[in-house]
C-alpha cells in the first residue's frame, strides 16, 4: 500500500485538493475535489473547514502559500557555490526590499549556473503572517511538509516538453501563476488578475451583478477573431470579453519583455479554470506572436512518474480539470523533489520535522537493507580476519623502512627508535623530539597578544620540522580590527625569542564589515633551554 500525498491550493473562497497515491513503483492521482470556504472567516476556522473536507488522512501534505503575501526578486552572484550564495543572500536582499530582514521569511533557488556565477530566484513573505498561518494549520491538525509557490511548481507540468523555452500559465479567478522553463525553472511570478476582470467588465457594461456576469462568461462568452461573421450581440460580447482579458495580456507582455533573450518562450501553455474560455488560445497567440496551446493535464498525470519510477508509466484513473493545475503541480513537485523542492518556505526555524510518518515505508525497506548489509559485513569480517597476520607483517616492515628514512638506520623496535630520537642531535643526524606541544604554542600566542589587540585566528596549523636545523611553522588565517593592529600583532609576536619571523600577507577588508582579514605565517625555533612564552613568564616575575 502506498503513501497518500495531498496537495492543496487555497484561495479566499475555496480549496482545490489533489490526492495522489505514491507507491514504490508507481504514483497516480486518486481524487480531485473542491472545498468551499467562508472568505470572511478567520484562518483557523478556514483550515478546520479544509481539514473536515479532506476525504483521506494525509501521510504527506503540501500547501500553496498565499501568493498575495509573496514577493519575488531575481539576484545575480559572481559565484555559484550554494554555501556562498546563502551567506551573501541577506546582504543582496537587504538593499532590494522595503522591509527589515528580521521581519520576513526568505527562500531561494538557483535558476542558472555557469562559470561566471549564478542567477537566483528569491521569494519573501512576512514572518508574522507566515507564522500565524502555520499556527492556524497546526490547530486544525494539518502539518504541511512544504509551503511553496504554485507558480514555481508549474515547471513540473512542462518538464518533458520539446520546445527550447516554454511558458506555462495557470489562469485562475483572482490571480494567475506563470513559470518560464528551459532546462528547469528559469523564472516564476504570480499576477493579481484572472477571470474576475472579465466578470467585472461584463457587469459594468451590461449593468448586471458579477454573479450573473460570471454565469454569462462561463455559458456564452467567447473571443471571436472576425466579428463580422457573427451576430452583433455575440460581437459585442466578444469585444467586452477582450477588454476584460487585456490585464492578463499586459502582464504576460511585460513579463516576457523583462526576460533575457535566451529565456523568451517559443510556446505558451494555458491551464487553470479561465483557460476554458473559447477562443482564448488563438487570441493570445495573435497578440503575443507565439504558439499558444492548452496544457493536457491528463497526459501529465498519466506520465508523472516517468522521471523517478524506473521508467514505469502510472495511468491515472481520475481526470484532472484545468483549475486543479496548481495543486497537481505542487503534488508532483513534492513527489519528484522531496526535500529539494524549490522555494519552499518551510526552512530554518519553520522547517518541517515530522518526517517519520511519511517515510515509515522507506524506513522498513532501509531496515531490511541494513540487515543484508550486516550479514555481508559479517562474512567480510571472517575473510579479513584470515589475512590480518599478513597485514601485521607488512605494517612492521613499513615501520622499519620509516625509521631508516628518518634516522638513517633501520630500527624495527619502537622502544629503541624512541631512545635514539631522545639522544642529543649529533647522534641522531639532527633529528629531535620537540620539547613543547601545540597547546604550549597556543598558550604562548595568547599571552603575547594582550587584550588591547583585537584579533581572531582561524584554522591555525602547527607543522613540526623535527630537525634541529629547520624551524617549525605556524600558518593560518586571522582577522583584526584594522591594518594598524596587524602591524602591532607582528611586532608583538617577534618579541618572543622563539619566534624567528612573522609574515602577515593577503591583507584585505572583509566584505560585510570594516574588519581586515589576512594570512599569517610564523617561523618558530627556540634557543637551547628556552620554551615559547618564556618572555611572558619573565616579565610577570619582574
Amino acid at each position: 500500500m502506498g503513501q497518500t500525498l495531498i496537495a492543496i491550493d487555497v484561495s479566499r473562497t475555496r480549496a482545490r485538493v489533489v490526492e495522489l497515491d505514491n507507491a514504490l513503483r508507481r504514483s497516480r492521482v486518486t481524487a480531485t475535489y473542491t472545498i468551499d470556504l467562508d472568505p470572511d472567516a478567520e484562518d483557523t476556522t478556514r483550515w478546520e473547514t479544509v481539514r473536515e473536507g479532506l476525504r483521506q488522512e494525509p501521510d504527506s501534505l503540501i500547501v500553496a502559500i498565499d501568493s498575495r503575501n509573496v514577493s519575488t526578486r531575481v539576484l545575480s552572484f559572481p559565484f555559484s557555490d550554494p554555501k556562498k550564495i546563502e551567506a551573501a543572500l541577506d546582504f543582496e536582499l537587504e538593499s532590494q526590499i522595503p522591509y527589515d530582514l528580521d521581519d520576513v521569511v526568505a527562500t531561494w533557488t538557483v535558476t542558472e549556473r555557469s562559470d561566471e556565477g549564478a542567477t537566483v530566484l528569491t521569494a519573501i513573505t512576512p514572518r508574522s503572517r507566515f507564522a500565524e498561518s502555520l499556527d492556524a494549520m497546526k490547530i486544525a491538525d494539518l502539518e504541511p511538509r512544504a509551503v511553496a509557490m504554485p507558480a514555481v511548481a508549474l515547471a513540473e507540468l512542462v518538464s518533458t516538453h520539446s520546445a527550447d523555452t516554454v511558458a506555462v500559465v495557470s489562469l485562475g479567478y483572482r490571480e494567475s501563476h506563470l513559470a518560464i522553463v528551459r532546462d528547469g525553472l528559469r523564472f516564476a511570478r504570480t499576477v493579481r488578475t484572472g477571470g474576475v476582470a472579465v466578470d467585472r467588465r461584463l457587469s459594468a457594461h451590461y449593468n448586471v451583478s458579477e454573479t450573473d456576469a460570471r454565469r454569462a462568461k462561463e455559458n456564452e462568452a467567447r473571443l471571436v477573431s472576425d466579428r463580422s461573421r457573427v451576430s452583433p450581440e455575440i460581437a459585442e460580447l466578444s469585444e467586452q470579453v477582450e477588454i476584460g482579458v487585456r490585464p492578463i495580456l499586459r502582464e504576460l507582455i511585460a513579463t516576457f519583455r523583462s526576460l533575457p533573450s535566451d529565456d523568451q518562450p517559443s510556446v505558451l501553455l494555458l491551464t487553470g479554470g479561465f483557460s476554458r474560455l473559447p477562443g482564448l488560445p488563438e487570441y493570445l497567440s495573435r497578440r503575443l506572436g507565439i504558439d499558444v496551446e492548452l496544457l493536457d493535464l491528463a497526459a501529465v498525470a498519466d506520465s508523472m512518474t516517468g522521471d523517478t519510477r524506473s521508467g514505469e508509466q502510472a495511468a491515472s484513473a481520475v481526470p484532472v480539470a484545468p483549475e486543479f493545475a496548481p495543486a497537481l503541480a505542487l503534488g508532483l513537485s513534492q513527489l519528484r523533489r522531496g526535500g529539494q523542492l524549490p522555494l519552499n518556505f518551510r526552512k530554518g526555524e519553520f522547517r518541517y520535522s515530522g518526517d517519520f510518518a511519511a517515510y515509515r515505508g522507506e524506513i522498513v525497506r532501509i531496515g531490511v537493507g541494513l540487515a543484508a548489509v550486516f550479514l555481508i559485513a559479517l562474512v567480510g569480517s571472517v575473510v579479513r580476519l584470515s589475512i590480518l597476520n599478513g597485514e601485521e607483517a607488512r605494517i612492521d616492515r613499513g615501520f622499519c623502512e620509516a625509521t631508516k628514512t628518518i634516522i638513517g638506520n633501520e630500527v624495527c623496535n619502537p622502544q629503541q627508535a624512541i631512545a635514539i630520537l631522545k639522544e642529543p642531535a649529533n647522534s641522531a643526524a639532527g633529528v629531535v623530539i620537540p620539547t613543547y606541544s601545540a597547546s604550549d604554542v597556543l598558550d604562548a600566542l595568547s599571552g603575547l597578544l594582550n587584550e588591547d589587540l583585537d584579533v581572531r585566528f582561524e584554522d591555525l596549523e602547527l607543522k613540526v620540522a623535527g630537525r634541529v636545523d629547520e624551524p617549525d611553522t605556524i600558518a593560518g588565517k586571522a582577522e583584526a580590527a584594522s591594518f594598524e593592529d596587524i602591524e602591532k600583532i607582528v611586532a608583538t609576536l617577534k618579541e618572543d625569542p622563539c619566534i624567528q619571523d612573522v609574515e602577515a600577507s593577503r591583507q584585505k577588508k572583509t566584505r560585510d564589515s570594516s574588519r581586515v582579514e589576512f594570512n599569517i605565517s610564523i617561523d618558530l625555533q627556540c634557543p637551547t633551554g628556552v620554551l615559547p612564552g618564556s618572555a611572558i613568564a619573565s616579565s610577570e616575575q619582574l
